[in-house]
Protein backbone atom coordinates (compact mmCIF):
# COMPACT_ATOMS: atom_id res chain seq x y z
CA UNK A 1 0.00 0.00 0.00
CA UNK A 2 1.39 3.48 -1.49
CA UNK A 3 1.97 6.04 0.87
CA UNK A 4 -0.98 8.26 -0.07
CA UNK A 5 -3.10 5.09 0.50
CA UNK A 6 -1.70 4.80 4.55
CA UNK A 7 -2.82 9.02 4.53
CA UNK A 8 -5.90 8.27 3.18
CA UNK A 9 -6.96 5.71 5.00
CA UNK A 10 -5.44 7.13 8.41
CA UNK A 11 -7.68 10.38 7.14
CA UNK A 12 -10.58 8.06 6.74
CA UNK A 13 -10.74 6.39 10.27
CA UNK A 14 -10.23 9.88 11.46
CA UNK A 15 -13.58 10.90 9.80
CA UNK A 16 -15.19 7.61 10.81
CA UNK A 17 -14.26 7.53 14.38
CA UNK A 18 -14.15 11.61 15.29
CA UNK A 19 -16.12 13.76 13.15
CA UNK A 20 -18.80 11.21 12.48
CA UNK A 21 -18.98 8.48 15.91
CA UNK A 22 -18.01 10.88 18.42
CA UNK A 23 -19.31 13.85 17.38
CA UNK A 24 -22.34 12.16 16.65
CA UNK A 25 -23.11 10.80 20.05
CA UNK A 26 -22.39 14.19 21.42
CA UNK A 27 -25.10 15.56 19.55
CA UNK A 28 -27.63 13.03 19.15
CA UNK A 29 -31.27 12.83 20.66
CA UNK A 30 -30.78 8.88 20.89
CA UNK A 31 -28.24 5.88 21.26
CA UNK A 32 -28.15 2.43 22.51
CA UNK A 33 -27.06 2.36 26.01
CA UNK A 34 -24.31 0.28 26.75
CA UNK A 35 -22.27 -1.03 30.06
CA UNK A 36 -19.04 0.36 28.04
CA UNK A 37 -20.38 3.60 26.42
CA UNK A 38 -23.00 4.63 24.33
CA UNK A 39 -23.11 3.62 20.66
CA UNK A 40 -25.47 4.02 17.50
CA UNK A 41 -26.16 7.95 17.30
CA UNK A 42 -29.24 9.32 16.17
CA UNK A 43 -28.85 12.94 15.24
CA UNK A 44 -31.48 15.74 14.60
CA UNK A 45 -30.05 18.41 12.02
CA UNK A 46 -31.90 21.38 13.06
CA UNK A 47 -30.45 23.90 9.90
CA UNK A 48 -29.63 23.96 6.49
CA UNK A 49 -26.36 24.82 7.53
CA UNK A 50 -26.06 22.25 9.62
CA UNK A 51 -27.05 19.76 7.42
CA UNK A 52 -24.68 20.61 4.88
CA UNK A 53 -21.65 20.41 7.14
CA UNK A 54 -23.16 16.68 7.25
CA UNK A 55 -23.41 16.51 3.98
CA UNK A 56 -19.86 17.63 2.80
CA UNK A 57 -17.88 14.68 5.39
CA UNK A 58 -20.61 12.26 3.70
CA UNK A 59 -19.10 13.12 0.42
CA UNK A 60 -15.37 13.11 1.79
CA UNK A 61 -16.57 9.56 3.33
CA UNK A 62 -17.65 8.13 -0.42
CA UNK A 63 -14.37 9.94 -2.02
CA UNK A 64 -12.12 8.18 0.33
CA UNK A 65 -13.77 4.79 -0.16
CA UNK A 66 -13.81 5.43 -3.72
CA UNK A 67 -10.04 6.02 -3.62
CA UNK A 68 -9.04 3.15 -1.48
CA UNK A 69 -10.88 0.59 -3.05
CA UNK A 70 -9.61 2.06 -6.33
CA UNK A 71 -6.23 2.21 -5.49
CA UNK A 72 -5.71 -1.56 -3.33
CA UNK A 73 -8.68 -3.39 -4.29
CA UNK A 74 -7.28 -6.75 -2.78
CA UNK A 75 -6.71 -4.80 0.62
CA UNK A 76 -9.91 -2.35 0.51
CA UNK A 77 -13.48 -4.04 -0.26
CA UNK A 78 -16.47 -1.95 -0.32
CA UNK A 79 -18.20 -4.47 1.66
CA UNK A 80 -15.95 -4.25 4.49
CA UNK A 81 -17.53 -3.39 7.84
CA UNK A 82 -15.35 -0.34 8.28
CA UNK A 83 -16.89 1.25 5.23
CA UNK A 84 -20.12 -0.31 4.59
CA UNK A 85 -22.95 0.47 6.21
CA UNK A 86 -22.12 4.47 5.33
CA UNK A 87 -23.71 7.03 7.66
CA UNK A 88 -27.44 7.53 6.70
CA UNK A 89 -27.88 11.03 6.10
CA UNK A 90 -31.68 12.56 5.36
CA UNK A 91 -33.68 15.55 4.67
CA UNK A 92 -37.04 16.66 4.89
CA UNK A 93 -38.27 13.99 7.26
CA UNK A 94 -41.83 13.86 8.60
CA UNK A 95 -41.46 11.63 11.84
CA UNK A 96 -38.95 9.16 12.87
CA UNK A 97 -40.22 6.10 15.31
CA UNK A 98 -37.14 4.22 17.08
CA UNK A 99 -37.62 0.20 18.11
CA UNK A 100 -35.73 -2.16 19.93
CA UNK A 101 -35.51 -5.69 20.03
CA UNK A 102 -33.86 -8.71 21.11
CA UNK A 103 -31.78 -10.15 18.15
CA UNK A 104 -30.01 -13.38 17.72
CA UNK A 105 -27.00 -13.67 14.24
CA UNK A 106 -26.17 -17.11 12.60
CA UNK A 107 -23.18 -17.89 10.10
CA UNK A 108 -22.05 -20.53 7.86
CA UNK A 109 -18.26 -21.43 9.31
CA UNK A 110 -16.03 -24.51 7.60
CA UNK A 111 -15.93 -27.34 9.93
CA UNK A 112 -12.27 -27.28 9.24
CA UNK A 113 -11.52 -23.90 10.52
CA UNK A 114 -13.19 -24.93 13.73
CA UNK A 115 -11.37 -28.38 13.56
CA UNK A 116 -7.76 -26.42 13.58
CA UNK A 117 -8.71 -24.08 16.12
CA UNK A 118 -9.09 -26.91 18.45
CA UNK A 119 -6.53 -28.87 17.08
CA UNK A 120 -3.99 -26.01 18.44
CA UNK A 121 -6.01 -26.01 21.86
CA UNK A 122 -5.05 -30.02 21.81
CA UNK A 123 -1.35 -29.39 20.97
CA UNK A 124 -0.87 -26.32 23.88
CA UNK A 125 -2.96 -28.51 26.34
CA UNK A 126 -0.46 -31.47 25.51
CA UNK A 127 2.42 -29.71 26.82
CA UNK A 128 0.97 -28.51 29.94
CA UNK A 129 -0.62 -31.55 30.74
CA UNK A 130 2.87 -33.01 30.08
CA UNK A 131 5.00 -30.60 32.36
CA UNK A 132 1.93 -30.87 35.23
CA UNK A 133 1.22 -34.41 35.09
CA UNK A 134 -2.71 -33.74 34.85
CA UNK A 135 -4.52 -34.84 31.80
CA UNK A 136 -7.76 -34.29 32.75
CA UNK A 137 -8.25 -30.87 30.46
CA UNK A 138 -6.20 -32.51 27.20
CA UNK A 139 -8.42 -35.67 27.91
CA UNK A 140 -11.67 -33.50 27.60
CA UNK A 141 -9.91 -30.81 24.57
CA UNK A 142 -8.87 -34.21 22.83
CA UNK A 143 -12.50 -35.53 23.13
CA UNK A 144 -14.05 -33.11 22.07
CA UNK A 145 -11.87 -33.05 18.90
CA UNK A 146 -12.52 -36.55 17.89
CA UNK A 147 -16.00 -36.04 17.83
CA UNK A 148 -15.61 -33.29 15.23
CA UNK A 149 -13.19 -35.26 13.40
CA UNK A 150 -15.86 -38.27 13.32
CA UNK A 151 -19.21 -36.13 11.88
CA UNK A 152 -20.29 -35.96 8.61
CA UNK A 153 -20.17 -32.32 8.27
CA UNK A 154 -18.40 -29.66 5.83
CA UNK A 155 -20.07 -26.60 7.85
CA UNK A 156 -21.08 -25.72 11.24
CA UNK A 157 -23.49 -23.08 12.30
CA UNK A 158 -22.58 -20.32 15.01
CA UNK A 159 -25.31 -18.88 16.50
CA UNK A 160 -25.25 -15.59 18.71
CA UNK A 161 -27.57 -14.19 20.96
CA UNK A 162 -28.44 -11.55 23.66
CA UNK A 163 -27.59 -8.27 21.29
CA UNK A 164 -29.99 -5.87 20.46
CA UNK A 165 -31.37 -4.64 17.26
CA UNK A 166 -32.40 -0.60 16.78
CA UNK A 167 -34.60 0.12 14.05
CA UNK A 168 -35.60 3.19 12.60
CA UNK A 169 -38.78 3.84 11.20
CA UNK A 170 -38.45 6.60 8.78
CA UNK A 171 -41.81 8.56 7.85
CA UNK A 172 -41.17 10.89 4.59
CA UNK A 173 -45.06 12.11 4.96
CA UNK A 174 -47.91 11.71 7.07
CA UNK A 175 -49.57 9.07 5.14
CA UNK A 176 -46.91 6.72 3.05
CA UNK A 177 -45.48 3.71 4.85
CA UNK A 178 -42.04 4.30 6.44
CA UNK A 179 -39.02 3.27 5.32
CA UNK A 180 -37.23 0.92 7.71
CA UNK A 181 -33.63 1.65 8.00
CA UNK A 182 -31.22 -0.97 10.89
CA UNK A 183 -29.42 1.98 13.38
CA UNK A 184 -25.35 1.38 12.50
CA UNK A 185 -22.46 2.49 14.61
CA UNK A 186 -22.00 5.30 12.71
CA UNK A 187 -25.20 6.74 12.94
CA UNK A 188 -28.66 8.21 11.23
CA UNK A 189 -28.09 11.89 10.58
CA UNK A 190 -31.61 13.52 9.65
CA UNK A 191 -33.55 16.73 9.29
CA UNK A 192 -36.79 17.00 9.66
CA UNK A 193 -39.40 18.89 7.00
CA UNK A 194 -41.03 22.01 7.70
CA UNK A 195 -43.91 20.39 8.09
CA UNK A 196 -43.10 17.70 10.27
CA UNK A 197 -45.17 16.10 13.07
CA UNK A 198 -45.62 17.60 16.56
CA UNK A 199 -43.99 14.39 17.87
CA UNK A 200 -41.51 14.28 15.24
CA UNK A 201 -39.22 11.44 17.48
CA UNK A 202 -40.80 8.60 19.01
CA UNK A 203 -37.62 7.09 21.66
CA UNK A 204 -38.49 3.42 22.43
CA UNK A 205 -39.99 4.12 25.67
CA UNK A 206 -42.72 5.95 24.15
CA UNK A 207 -43.34 3.84 21.01
CA UNK A 208 -44.12 0.31 20.48
CA UNK A 209 -41.24 -1.82 20.75
CA UNK A 210 -40.32 -4.78 18.87
CA UNK A 211 -41.06 -8.34 20.00
CA UNK A 212 -38.49 -10.20 20.78
CA UNK A 213 -37.66 -12.15 17.83
CA UNK A 214 -38.18 -15.92 18.40
CA UNK A 215 -36.28 -18.88 16.89
CA UNK A 216 -38.32 -20.17 13.68
CA UNK A 217 -36.62 -23.48 14.43
CA UNK A 218 -36.25 -26.08 17.46
CA UNK A 219 -33.07 -26.03 18.12
CA UNK A 220 -33.31 -28.56 20.35
CA UNK A 221 -33.41 -31.16 17.44
CA UNK A 222 -30.10 -29.72 16.70
CA UNK A 223 -26.97 -31.54 17.51
CA UNK A 224 -24.46 -28.71 18.94
CA UNK A 225 -21.12 -29.21 19.21
CA UNK A 226 -19.25 -29.30 21.88
CA UNK A 227 -15.91 -27.52 21.91
CA UNK A 228 -13.49 -24.91 24.43
CA UNK A 229 -12.58 -22.56 21.62
CA UNK A 230 -14.00 -19.20 23.34
CA UNK A 231 -16.24 -18.47 20.62
CA UNK A 232 -18.85 -16.12 21.53
CA UNK A 233 -22.08 -18.34 20.81
CA UNK A 234 -23.12 -21.65 20.04
CA UNK A 235 -21.93 -23.98 17.16
CA UNK A 236 -24.02 -26.96 15.39
CA UNK A 237 -24.14 -28.70 13.42
CA UNK A 238 -24.87 -27.42 9.49
CA UNK A 239 -26.52 -30.42 8.13
CA UNK A 240 -28.58 -31.38 10.98
CA UNK A 241 -29.89 -27.11 10.93
CA UNK A 242 -30.41 -27.67 7.25
CA UNK A 243 -32.57 -31.17 7.82
CA UNK A 244 -34.76 -29.41 9.94
CA UNK A 245 -35.73 -26.91 7.88
CA UNK A 246 -36.39 -29.11 5.24
CA UNK A 247 -38.70 -30.77 7.34
CA UNK A 248 -40.53 -27.98 8.81
CA UNK A 249 -41.85 -27.06 5.12
CA UNK A 250 -45.47 -27.94 4.13
CA UNK A 251 -45.33 -31.62 1.59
Amino acid sequence: MTTNLFHIYDKFLELREEDFIKTGLEECAYSEERPDGNVRPLVLIQSEHKYNEWLDKLNHWRESVDKLCEGDPVRFKRSAKIFSPEPLLLKDVYRVEVRESTATSQRKQEKSKIVTRQKRLVDAEAINAERTGDYAQYNRYKAQLDNMLADDDEYYLIRTSGYKDVRLLIYMDASSEPIKHSLSYVGAYIMPSKTCSASFLSLPSESQQEKKRSDALDFTNIREIDHSLGIRGRIYSYSDYEKVKRDRKPA
